[in-house]
């Protein structure tokens, strides 16, 4: 019985560490980095979590001054 407790917490706390890896860390980079949040969960969710968080980390925060620089 108390191995049934167990395997389930641990299963309750990997799923936590997933949800945080997953979509809360690319989701929270990506915000504060002033970028599309749900383009960098889809990025997260159908490539890599690490490959979302390693871009946002290398690409930045965006640069406001050249945004209409364009036109």
């Amino acid at each position: 019985m108390i191995e049934a407790i167990l395997a389930l917490a641990l299963a309750a706390g990997a799923n936590l560490i997933l949800f945080c890896l997953v979509i809360s860390v690319p989701r929270d980079m990506a915000r504060s980095r002033g970028r599309e949040e749900i383009a960098w969960i889809v990025v997260s969710l159908v490539g890599s979590p690490f490959l979302a968080i390693f871009l946002l980390w290398v690409m930045g925060p965006v640069d406001r001054s050249d945004a209409g620089a364009g036109r």
